[in-house]
């Protein structure tokens, strides 16, 4: 049985998980997975996408928000 190959480029990255900074691996079979050597969270790069698309939309709020502020 071979280990799964991972990468640890994105060694400065938070875990989406646990909150662990500098533990996630990528996984080089698929590039789409990745993995947290602090929790064992495995999760996918779909998952990330979603949390970014959360913030998005925060990001977006405030931003309209200050604008509304500046502009009254």
């Amino acid at each position: 049985m071979t280990k799964n190959k991972e990468s640890d480029v994105f060694q400065n990255l938070t875990c989406i998980e646990c909150g662990a900074a500098g533990c996630v691996n990528l996984h080089l079979e698929d590039f789409a997975r990745f993995n947290c050597t602090s929790c064992g969270g495995d999760y996918t790069k779909e998952s990330v996408i979603d949390l970014l698309n959360l913030w998005q939309a925060v990001f977006e709020f405030t931003a309209a928000a200050e604008k509304k502020t500046i502009d009254s």
